[in-house]
């Protein structure tokens, strides 16, 4: 495991658990060993700012963990191909470096055999950086107090809203009721005539005489 890194054991396998199902960045790699300068290929997970790598798919306990922290990654050209070098040509094309910033640590090489995975693979682990993470974090944070601000803005909006309405609406039967009360109070003033035709007689007849 990488020096100057201390994880209690069980914290380890179980960020590697994670790092395994939700990292996000997975899949194969060649890791050049530092003892033999030999390429062997080991299956690589990054989760956040930790880079875990295991014998192959397979395996549950990670072989080796890299923390990320201040580190910088970068292509690298591939280097020359021996005379007696047995690997196939196209495996030696893509190479990646993983720079820590500890004193004394030799660089991670890394290598793929596609350029689209090499470039996914630095960009990933760039980005890595826990205090990227914070930041991250705060600018989402930020965010969501914000929506919830404006959410909050527009319920107080929708009651005053709806307490206007309710006014309108009492209001409104309020002028019901006095335009009821002013149509029978006008009605109670009108005249009465009970028998209109009775009285144009009576006054013809007088007129007679």
């Amino acid at each position: 495991m990488q020096k100057g890194v201390r994880y209690n054991e069980g914290h380890a396998l179980y960020l590697s658990v994670v790092a395994r199902k939700e990292g996000s960045k997975r899949g194969f790699l060649s890791k050049k060993t530092t003892e033999i300068s030999r390429w062997t290929e080991k299956y690589f997970a990054l989760y956040q700012n930790v880079l875990f790598y295991f014998e192959n798919d397979q395996s549950t306990r990670p072989s080796g963990i890299y923390l990320l922290e201040g580190c910088t990654c970068e292509r690298a050209p591939a280097p020359k191909v021996s005379a007696i070098s047995k690997e196939p040509m196209e495996k030696q094309q893509h190479y990646f470096l993983v720079i820590f910033g500890h004193d004394g640590q030799k660089p991670l090489e890394l290598r793929t055999e596609e350029e689209s995975d090499c470039n996914e693979w630095v960009e990933y682990i760039q980005q890595a950086s826990y205090s990227d993470i914070i930041i991250e974090r705060e600018i989402l944070m930020q965010k969501y107090i914000h929506l919830v601000q404006i959410m909050e803005t527009e319920k107080i909006a929708a009651n005053q809203l709806r307490t206007q309405l309710e006014d309108q609406d009492t209001e409104i039967e309020r002028l019901k009721a006095e335009i009821v009360v002013l149509n029978k109070t006008k009605e109670g003033m009108q005249p009465h005539h009970n028998n209109p035709r009775g009285g144009r007689t009576q006054i013809s007849k007088r007129s007679k005489r």
